[in-house]
């Protein structure tokens, strides 16, 4: 009886084609989104120049998305639990065209409250669409797809950042009113795109498929509500938040601080700015594709988040060095083999932090996780910053090296825990009865 049960289950288990549309949404959405977080940043100086305020004012407009993940993290959590992916995906690009139109009004110079307005709405549903991934992950994908789910997700919101680099190249000796222009070329694109992303929303996007894709999935349909106490008392998974925490900031706060360490580093040189941000950006697109496709065959995620530390680390050291002798070759080297570990690293851990987790519902506990990640982003960026304008860039940056040495310690405490394989074991054992 056990055994037909079983079979009956495998047969309803089913993936489809929607999923890669709605995935492909999903990665617009974090891209339009992304891009709209380092604007400003990318070009600190020109903004500087046009609106009349310091790199720390400059360095809000791109940090804003740490304010929800911080003070919103579980209502946020709850939300997309309760009304689902269609809903929350329609609300959040709707949002986010309205914060786009808002900054087309944002041009005049004296205007610069206007433009952090009209930053309120990228910035914090930003984070709304960094709890959609995991959801998808786990509602129409199997598990052995979630890790590369989050890593096209990861990719595109790196495309989005790296896109900002161009920038500096757009903005290099414009003047005041082609400075102007330029910037209601950008709000006018993003309208753009996002009303089309909402057009298309309502066409694709449904909760979820006909069938579960897995076991797992199903399980967790049928688990009923666990309190938020089960959680936090989860011992993986609060070693894998506090991980979060001292790692995870220091991907945000990186970018954000290039524009203000390379031109004090390398005289200003706006070229080297653009192709060094590019780089670092482009370059998760390929951890966020390796990472887990190595995890998927060789799931050993405490000995491969461990690596990735160590290599982060060296990898940091190697770019405060082209920083201090103003070497150019080591500065792209470097950064861009901080980008691909770095990537690696988060799409990894947060699919670790789904393991650990499971049956919990993904946004709540990935809420958690960049809750973690966001009040780490804020801390770092603004210490970064101020060190940087009080000593130099070359101190601040070691504060990277103390957060990460504490991190891979934090690390050797992690235990394996692999709960949504073993739920889906079962899975795997029909496949092989029924190819017997």
């Amino acid at each position: 009886m056990d055994n037909t049960r079983s079979v009956s289950d495998e047969n309803t288990m089913k993936t489809y084609k929607r999923r890669y549309f709605i995935l492909m949404l999903l990665c617009a959405s974090i891209f339009t989104s992304a891009f709209q977080i380092y604007e400003q940043s990318s070009i600190g100086d020109v903004i500087i120049k046009y609106y009349g305020v310091t790199y720390l004012a400059v360095s809000w407009t791109a940090i804003m998305d740490t304010i929800p993940n911080i003070f919103l993290f579980y209502p946020l959590g709850k939300f997309i639990n309760y009304y689902g992916l269609r809903k929350t995906m329609l609300l959040a690009t709707f949002l986010c065209a309205i914060g786009s139109i808002i900054k087309c009004t944002a041009l005049n110079r004296d205007h610069y409250w206007l433009l952090i307005i009209a930053k309120i709405a990228p910035c914090f549903l930003n984070v709304v669409f960094f709890y959609l991934a995991p959801v998808l992950g786990a509602t129409w994908f199997k598990p052995s797809e979630a890790g590369l789910v989050i890593g096209t997700f990861n990719a595109a919101f790196s495309l989005g950042a790296a896109s900002t680099f161009i920038l500096p190249l757009l903005f290099e000796n414009e003047n005041v009113e082609k400075t102007k222009i330029l910037f209601l070329t950008l709000s006018l694109l993003c309208v753009f795109i996002y009303a089309t992303l909402v057009f298309l929303t309502i066409l694709i996007v449904v909760d979820q498929p006909p069938s579960p894709p897995s076991l797992a999935a199903k399980k967790r349909s049928e688990t009923k509500k666990l309190p938020f106490k089960v959680l936090i008392t989860n011992r993986n998974f609060v070693l894998v938040t506090l991980i979060s925490f001292f790692v995870l900031g220091l991907t945000q706060a990186l970018p954000i601080s290039l524009n203000q360490s390379i031109l004090s580093n390398f005289k200003g040189n706006e070229n080297i700015l653009s192709l060094a941000g590019t780089l670092y950006l482009i370059s998760k697109l390929f951890g966020g594709f390796i990472s887990p496709a190595i995890a998927r065959k060789y799931p050993k995620y405490k000995i491969l988040l461990l690596f990735h530390l160590i290599l982060t680390l060296i990898f940091t050291f190697l770019y405060l060095l082209s920083l201090l002798i103003s070497l150019e070759w080591l500065l792209y080297s470097s950064i861009t083999a901080l980008g691909i570990v770095f990537s690696g690293f988060i799409v990894l851990i947060i699919d670790y932090a789904v393991e650990v987790s499971f049956p919990f519902p993904e946004s709540i506990s990935i809420s958690v996780i960049s809750m973690a990640f966001s009040l780490s982003a804020l801390i770092l960026t603004q210490l970064i910053t101020i060190l940087a304008e009080h000593l130099n860039t070359l101190s601040s940056y070691f504060v990277f090296v103390l957060v990460q040495s504490i991190a891979i310690l934090l690390l050797m405490f992690l235990t394996r825990e692999m709960r949504r394989h073993e739920a889906n074991r079962d899975e795997n054992e029909n496949e092989l009865k029924l190819n017997v």
